[in-house]
Order: C-alpha cells, then structure tokens, then sequence
C-alpha cells in the first residue's frame, strides 16, 4: 500500500530535475544569442572601424600625395635655369672654353683660394669652389678693351641674363674713373657685323674693395643679329684716346660664379 507514493514521489522529483535541467538548456541558447549578438557588434564595429581607417588612410594618402606633388611643382618652378656656360666658375689652369680678343692678350691670370694676391700680404678666397678669373689693363699707353666671353647662336626676340661676381683688393685697387669693369651681351650677325650690347654696371673706383659684387644684365636680341656673347669686359683709360700717356688706370677685378642663361 506505500509503494505507489513513493514512485509518484519518485516521478515528480525525475520530472522536476528534466524540467530544470530543459530550463538551463533553454538559458544556454540565450547566451549563445548573446555571444552572436557580440559577435555581430564586433564585426560591425570591425567594418566600421576598417572603413573608417581606409577612408581616413585614403584621405591621409591624398593629402599627402598632392602635398607632394604641390612640393614637388614647387620645387621644379623654384629650380635654377639651366646655365649655358661651361667652367662658369674658372675652375680649369686656363681660360678653356671662354675666348678673349684679341687671341694673344695675356693680361688675366686664373687665381686659386690660398694664392698670395698682388701687391699685399694677404691671401685670396674665390666666391665659390677653388678658383676665380683676375683680369687688369694692357698696359699699351693708350684706351684698351679686354672681352673674355663665350658665344652662341640666337634669334631675334630671344632674351637673355648674364649674371656673375666680381671684387677688387683693397692693396690693388681700381684707381681712375675711366678704368673699370662690367658684363656685356653682345650682338652679332653671321659675319660679326656689331648689333650692340647691353651691359651691366661697372665696377670702379666708386665700389667697396674686398666686397664680392653681384653684377647682372638682361637683354634682347635685336632684329639681323644671329649670335650672343655672354662677355667680361675690363676697359682700362677708356675715352683716353689721344694722349698715348694712359698709365693711370691701375687695379684689378676678380670674376667668378657666372651664370647664362635664356629667360
């Protein structure tokens, strides 16, 4: 007779465990859920964050790139024209590619960094690199030129700039108002017909000495002209042309760091 309560008891307790047991399985796929849920979240916030990070890369990228580029264009329009010259700063024991007329004047000398100038204990030091162009007066006794220059073919309307150092010592230096120094582009046609020049100002009696100068000029060629010469001129007594007693234009000029090029 008290068998039978003792298996509904028995029943109930199975039932109560299987029920409790079905609740904790149901409280499983709820966290399961929940880690999907978390899942999703991160890889939302991995794609947003991905996006973002390409988008802001991408953005930084272009910013950067046409930083460049506008770098860039800058530098190339800042960059220095191209110099036609050759040895522009004297660097060679001679004259080299630069001519003089006429070709047997030897009143120049190329002077080094260290060399002892004239007339003075002191040393030299050329503008740049080693070496620098001395050039002074012939000596004839009367009015005299020295161009030493380079030449090139040219056209009409084309323009040019000659621009290069010059300087003086003060143990030696230019003395008389008719004897100076300046940079010339000259003009000349196919058979060296004279089609003028323009000139830079002059170094003379009135400058500083031991002071590097920077002299320039620019000029057009004028119409018949076919050539240019990118000229140092050194007059020595110039206008003195009568007396033959021309013994006062003392002094020296240093050239160095030329520069020719078209505009």
């Amino acid at each position: 007779m008290h068998a039978r309560p003792l298996t509904l008891n028995i029943g109930l307790a199975l039932a109560l465990t299987l029920g409790t047991t079905t609740l904790l399985g149901c409280g499983d796929k709820e966290d399961s859920g929940t880690e999907e849920a978390d899942a999703d979240t991160d890889a939302d916030t991995d794609a947003d964050t991905d996006a973002d990070t390409d988008a802001d890369t991408d953005a930084d990228t272009d910013a950067d790139t046409d930083a460049d580029t506008d770098a860039d264009t800058d530098a190339d329009t800042d960059a220095d024209p191209t110099n036609l010259l050759t040895d522009a700063g004297f660097e060679g024991k001679d004259l080299g590619t630069w001519l003089i007329y006429p070709t047997d004047l030897a009143n120049w000398a190329i002077i080094n960094t260290g060399d002892t100038l004239y007339k003075s204990s002191d040393t030299f030091t050329a503008f740049e690199g080693n070496s620098s162009l001395k050039v002074y007066g012939q000596w004839s006794g009367w009015e005299n030129e020295t161009p030493i220059y380079q030449e090139w073919p040219a056209k009409e309307g084309q323009t040019f700039t000659l621009s290069g150092q010059m300087w003086m010592h003060s143990d030696d230096p230019l003395t008389a108002t008719h004897t100076y120094a300046y940079l010339s582009i000259k003009y000349f046609d196919d058979s060296y017909s004279y089609y003028g020049s323009s000139d830079s100002d002059w170094l003379d009696s009135k400058d500083t000495a031991n002071t590097w100068m920077e002299m320039s000029v620019t000029g057009k060629i004028p119409a018949g002209a076919t050539k240019a010469q990118a000229a140092i001129e050194f007059w020595q007594c110039a206008g003195d042309k009568s007396s033959g007693q021309c013994w006062d234009g003392n002094g020296a000029v240093y050239i160095d760091d030329m520069m020719f090029y078209q505009n």
